[in-house]
C-alpha cells in the first residue's frame, strides 16, 4: 500500500469468461458471415452493486449491464469490439477501465447480446 490508499483484494471466482474476436467468412452461397473466434479465455469475478446502485442506473444506458473484473494482466489485450462469453450468454463489451495505478484488475462493464 502507498500513502495511506487501499488496493483492492479480489477472489477471481465466479467462472471463466471468454473473449471472441469477430471474423467475416464467406458463408456457402458466398454472402459474408460473421463468425467468432475465441481470442482468450480467464477468470473473473462480478462486480457487485448496492441497491442505491442499481437504481440509480434505471433508466439509463448502464440499464441491464453485468460488471466483472479480470487481472488486467493477459496474454492478449482485451478491445472494446470483441464478444464476452459467459456460460453460454454472449455480451458486447460497452466499457473497458484499467486500473492504472497498481495494474492489477481492470473493470468491465458488458451487455448482453439479445
Amino acid at each position: 500500500m502507498q500513502s495511506g490508499c487501499l488496493q483492492m483484494e479480489l477472489r477471481l471466482d465466479s467462472g471463466r469468461v471468454t473473449f471472441n474476436k469477430k471474423v467475416t467468412t464467406k458463408g456457402n452461397n458466398g454472402q459474408p458471415k460473421i463468425l467468432l473466434q475465441e481470442v482468450l479465455s480467464c477468470w473473473f469475478s462480478y462486480k457487485f452493486q448496492s441497491l442505491r446502485e442499481r437504481k440509480d442506473d434505471i433508466g439509463n444506458k448502464l440499464e441491464d449491464t453485468t460488471d466483472i473484473y479480470i487481472r488486467q494482466q493477459q496474454k492478449e489485450a482485451i478491445l472494446n469490439n470483441y464478444v464476452a462469453e459467459i456460460g453460454g450468454t454472449k455480451y458486447e463489451i460497452i466499457a473497458i477501465a484499467p486500473d492504472r495505478t497498481y495494474k492489477t484488475y481492470m473493470a468491465i462493464s458488458l451487455k448482453e447480446v439479445k
